[in-house]
């Protein structure tokens, strides 16, 4: 099985996204442009493991006692002309948390890893895939917005990637401090 890692964000943030969504495809009828996925920040890119046991075990251990730090969720961006998102602007302790996450999982034999994983990651919520054909009117319009969210960085998720719909949430692990 295919399994990442990922921030799910608040209600705030899944809605303001997915609302967005709709909003351009309306407006500029793309009729190609999806979303497949629930609004969220992957941490930890897709890789193979047949059981995510260990996975589970380390990500228990991860979150007990530990303070969630915050995050900002704001402005837009693109990846290569055809994937509009929010960025993610990690506070000081976040991108501590994150690194720790990132050296522990390194730790981890069955885990691979892709020249897109690590600490250099660029974090950030999708909010829309292959918009390239009408980038320009899409990126003006987006321009217009100042989205802008505090978050707790709380929770990490497993999240078992398919094929031909959606990601499954395979389990969630809570920040307790």
């Amino acid at each position: 099985m295919r399994y990442y890692l990922a921030f799910l964000p608040s209600q705030g943030v899944q809605t303001y996204c997915e609302a967005f969504l709709k909003e351009i495809k309306r407006e500029f009828n793309l009729q190609n442009v999806n979303q497949r996925s629930i609004p969220h920040v992957t941490l930890k890119n897709p890789f193979e493991l047949s059981s995510p046991r260990v996975l589970e075990e380390y990500l228990i251990d991860f979150v007990r006692k530990k303070e969630p730090p915050l995050m900002n969720i704001k402005g837009f961006s693109n990846f290569d002309q055809n994937v509009l998102y929010l960025e993610v602007v990690p506070s000081h302790e976040m991108f501590l948390q994150f690194e720790k996450l990132i050296n522990g999982l390194r730790q981890l034999r069955e885990v691979g890893w892709s020249e897109h994983d690590g600490l250099r990651k660029k974090l950030h919520v999708t909010v829309a895939k292959g918009i390239r054909s009408n980038f320009k009117e899409v990126w003006n319009y987006a321009s217009k917005f100042r989205p802008n969210f505090l978050e707790s960085f709380n929770n990490i998720s497993i999240l078992e990637k398919t094929v031909d719909r959606g990601p499954i949430i395979r389990s969630s692990y809570l920040f307790d401090p």
